[in-house]
């Protein structure tokens, strides 16, 4: 039968801590390394933002001068067409008016003229309804809306207002 010996192996303190430390820097040269390579490979982006122009919203025009004809007795105005509806774009509806001032306020503050306009319904309650510009056309009102609706996050529909 033989004997099996068992084999130690002893390292000294300087030898084990001499160990860890080059571990170490080895690590932190394959960090620096793999980060340079893949700085190197990354495509540049620019860190400004790009100047983008603001929206802006369409203004009412006013509206041309009715003609006058000589047929008619001096002083009266004869309009070429009717009077043309006016349309405003509804940005809240509310069955309580300090929700509506509060929607008022926070446009205020964006910079954006509102005003409430209340509304008796058949059933009883009024409703205020929160109204964003005067518009002549449909399709001046409809950019507007749309405007709104993306800077401002509400909802909108174009209605017709009494000038």
């Amino acid at each position: 039968m033989t004997k099996h010996a068992m084999v130690t192996l002893r390292l000294h303190r300087s030898a084990v801590i001499l160990m860890i430390v080059l571990s170490v820097v080895f690590a932190i040269l394959i960090f620096v390394l793999g980060w340079v390579l893949a700085s190197a490979r990354a495509p540049k982006v620019a860190l400004t933002k790009p100047q983008i122009a603001a929206p802006k919203v369409p203004q009412l025009k006013a509206p041309p001068a009715p003609a006058v004809t000589s047929t008619v007795p001096r002083g009266v105005i004869v309009a070429d067409k009717p009077p043309q509806q006016m349309l405003a774009v509804r940005v809240g509806m509310f069955t309580a008016e300090e929700d509506a001032k509060a929607l008022v306020q926070r446009l205020a503050a964006a910079k954006i003229a509102a005003s409430i306009l209340p509304m008796p319904t058949d059933d009883g309650p009024t409703l205020f309804l929160v109204l964003v510009g005067r518009y002549a056309n449909r399709r001046d009102a409809a950019s507007a809306a749309t405007w709104l609706s993306r800077e401002q996050g509400v909802d909108t529909a174009v209605m017709p207002v009494k000038q």
